[in-house]
């Protein structure tokens, strides 16, 4: 159990940065990490304590047994092996516990020396819709290429995916630049976005689209029923941005 723990922990580190290596670039005028912290109060410091310490048999590690922090992190486990319909006990066992995880940005207008990283947990509240869509939309790309297995080269790297991502009305609050901004972003970690989108929205992802279907719902009542029907027709780019500006 405690050698489980230490290699998913340590494994949660090393994915974090093979992510942030492959996010390392800008969406428009920000640049974007996701940061790691440990999970810091009394029971996860001695439990840290004791992950950090090692578990091979080591003279080290003998002598720490009488260490009273160790014992009371030995303890911690114990209690949640024993009791598993706890559900607060259990969170000790789960390595995703063991970190606070955030996402950082940074302004690409200043050099990097002048150019702090800013916590979107404690400032999304002071950015605009837009501003606080695109990180979310890097979040929820960084989710799927660790789905798809694209973000580690070599271990997890290798593997062929359709790298598929679905979403809907995903940029509703980006301008177009924003989103033309976030397409070729997705297009860069060789994922392949499907948009629902209604009309009002559509213009800006149209010119990125390879594929576009135009989706018309049709509502009618029959025999007492309401039934609806959704008709889907293949559509040009050009044809359907011209529409779209006449409506």
């Amino acid at each position: 159990m405690l050698g489980e723990l230490r290699t998913l922990t340590e494994r949660a580190k090393s994915d974090l940065r093979e992510l942030n290596n492959t996010l390392d670039q800008p969406i428009g005028h920000f640049r974007y990490r996701l940061a790691r912290h440990e999970r810091r109060d009394r029971d996860f410091d001695v439990l840290w304590q004791l992950i950090k310490t090692g578990f091979e048999p080591t003279d080290e590690l003998a002598a720490a047994i009488h260490d009273p922090d160790v014992e009371h992190a030995k303890k911690l486990l114990m209690e949640a092996v024993g009791n598993p319909d706890d559900t607060e006990l259990r969170r000790r066992l789960d390595y995703r516990e063991y970190f606070r995880f955030d996402m950082e940005c940074r302004d690409t207008a200043l050099s990097d020396e002048d150019a702090p990283w800013t916590s979107l947990t404690f400032h999304g509240g002071k950015m605009s819709g837009g501003e606080n869509q695109s990180p979310f939309f890097l979040a929820m790309c960084a989710a799927f290429l660790r789905v798809y297995r694209r973000a580690e080269p070599g271990r997890l790297g290798q593997r062929e995916s359709l790298g598929l991502v679905a979403m809907d009305e995903a940029f509703s609050k980006l301008s177009g630049e924003g989103v033309e901004n976030c397409m070729q972003t997705a297009r860069g970690f060789n994922l392949q976005l499907v948009l629902a989108m209604p009309d009002k929205d559509a213009a800006s992802a149209l010119h990125g689209a390879n594929t576009i279907l135009m989706v018309t719902i049709e509502k009618r009542r029959e025999d007492g029923r309401t039934i609806i029907e959704n008709w889907a027709q293949r559509a040009d780019a050009s044809e359907t941005l011209a529409e779209l500006e006449t409506t």
